[in-house]
């Protein structure tokens, strides 16, 4: 199984679906397999799997090293089984003990028609047709259909369903329709936003140095002096959302650090400013809502004494000439 999810990542899919297909009939007996014979009419052929279900190879792969290694001992039914709690542990799920024991099935069943949902069966959703002819606009119409659509889904299914998805994406699907961004902003907003402030930087302008203020915790120990940086010292230059914008004090390369999990990125050397004699304020920003990415403005600095010379003339309706 290792080898063919490494070659395709989606056989490790297709055969969980596969087992699912096999214990929903008359438990989990191996029978999906059975092809074609006389006298016998495979379960392949079923609607629900016919065009369908894939995996098949994989999982004869399995049972012929498996027959290789101890023939007729392991049935069909175990081999299956098997490889479906190894294609999910592949996959980076979790995987569990495995009773073995079980026998192959001697005939097929044509129950499949009957029991398991086609691909391409449609959910129950209310009729929209009493949409038309409402007087309501267009995009009104498709919103309560989408709300409709999602509401197929109980809630607390839907909320299992969303807690699993990264930051960004689980911000993105606020945008699906009214009923999931009540559900995230309602029962899943703590994910969104942490309310917890796990300490505070502070910059002391004389000594050109950062300190690390926090209040003993039970969690991890956050490195306040970042002394896992490749430099003797930095000086925290901005910060956004958990990220820090840092500068080594010797030759001044600029990192952005993540204290919390002591990852940190050396950043590209800084252009020249457009404007000779302009200086550039480097800027930090990540919303790891919206973005797993953050980036980094250069903005010009107008000089102090120039900008406090002019805001001065302007004041006194004087014009400067040089």
């Amino acid at each position: 199984m290792a080898q063919a999810v490494a070659t395709d990542p989606r056989v490790g899919t297709s055969v969980l679906r596969l087992f699912f297909h096999d214990c929903f009939v008359n438990g989990c007996d191996s029978s999906v397999e059975h092809d074609d014979a006389p006298g016998l009419t495979g379960e392949k052929g079923a609607g629900p799997n016919l065009g369908s279900l894939h995996g098949f190879e994989a999982v004869d792969t399995v049972k012929a090293r498996v027959e290789a290694a101890c023939n007729t001992t392991v049935s069909c039914a175990d081999v299956l089984t098997l490889a479906s709690r190894g294609a999910v542990s592949l996959l980076g799920g979790p995987t569990w003990t495995v009773k073995l024991g079980r026998k192959d099935a001697r005939a097929a069943s044509q129950a499949p028609n009957a029991n398991l949902p086609a691909p391409r069966t449609k959910l129950p959703i209310r009729n929209t047709c009493s949409l038309k002819n409402t007087g309501r606009s267009r995009k009104g119409a498709a919103n309560e259909i989408d709300d409709m659509a999602a509401a197929v889904l109980p809630d607390d299914v839907l909320v299992e369903v969303l807690q699993r998805l990264p930051l960004h994406s689980l911000a993105a699907c606020r945008w699906v329709c009214k009923a999931w961004r009540d559900i995230i902003y309602g029962r899943l907003r703590s994910r969104l936003l942490s309310p917890s402030v796990r300490g505070i930087f502070i910059n002391y302008v004389v000594y050109g140095m950062s300190e690390f203020f926090s209040r003993p915790s039970a969690g991890p120990t956050i490195c306040g002096g970042l002394d896992f940086l490749p430099c003797e010292g930095v000086e925290v230059r901005d910060h956004c959302n958990g990220l820090l914008l840092c500068t080594d004090w010797e030759d001044e390369s600029w990192y952005v650090v993540n204290p919390a999990t002591q990852g940190w990125a050396r950043l590209p050397q800084r252009p020249p400013p457009h404007m000779q004699g302009l200086d550039q304020t480097a800027f930090l920003a990540f919303d790891q809502i919206m973005s797993p990415h953050y980036e980094v403005y250069l903005i010009p600095c107008v000089p102090y004494g120039e900008l406090a010379t002019t805001c001065c003339l302007k004041r006194s309706g004087l014009q400067r000439h040089t």
